[in-house]
């Protein structure tokens, strides 16, 4: 759809005041210490490749929107993450990933779990894909605590999601973490997404672990 190659296109640009207030920061913590084997689910245009470090041997990046796949493929291919020999980009989507049982040691989830058609799914499947012990890194955009911006939330998810990839603003996705079998949340911070409105501006990030 046209909407959806120009949310794409214009992807990096509309983060860039989200990046400069803080978020650049939170993927560089989410993701600095990880190593090993990761997956990163919607990967979108690859803002988080040059966040992993040198410990990481194998990077597979996912993503499902064909648009973001172009995109993540062409940084990539310039050498962006390591370039082609330790990054595979993958056109798929959390539900399906392309990966044995226990093949992975990490997985980083930042900003995909708001657009995801089954968040259970996902979370099933990363239980699938991880080691015992491997880590689900995450930095998510949450339904608000207090009653009214949360009301605020549900009245406007709709066109939010028209505009913004079908993104949902009101998504209890911590919850979700929780109650997720086979996964144990183990530290979670709650923060503020920098440079985006109010509506969307409440956050976390933390870890679970496969258990």
């Amino acid at each position: 759809m046209i909407l959806d190659r120009l949310f794409a296109a214009g992807y990096d640009v509309i983060f860039q005041r989200a990046e400069r207030g803080g978020l650049t920061a939170m993927r560089a913590e989410a993701i600095g210490d990880l190593s090993g084997t990761v997956v990163e689910l919607g990967a979108g245009t690859g803002l988080n490749l040059a966040h992993y470090p040198a410990a990481v041997d194998r990077l597979i990046a996912t993503e499902p929107d064909p648009h973001m796949v172009k995109r993540l493929r062409a940084k990539v291919a310039a050498g962006e993450g390591g370039g082609p020999e330790r990054v595979t980009v993958a056109q798929a989507g959390g539900e399906r990933l392309p990966l044995q049982d226990g093949e992975a040691d990490a997985i980083v989830c930042t900003l995909v779990l708001c657009t995801a058609p089954d968040v259970p799914g996902v979370l099933a499947e990363a239980v699938r894909v991880l080691k015992p012990g491997g880590r689900f890194r995450f930095v998510e955009h949450v339904r608000a605590d207090g009653h009214r911006h949360a009301a605020w939330q549900d009245r406007l998810n709709r066109p939010w999601g028209a505009l913004a990839g079908g993104c949902n603003a009101n998504r209890d996705t911590l919850a979700a973490l929780r109650a997720a079998p086979g996964l144990e949340v183990r530290g979670v911070r709650d923060d503020s997404f920098p440079g985006v409105p109010a509506l969307v501006r409440p956050l976390i990030r933390g870890e679970a672990v496969r258990v």
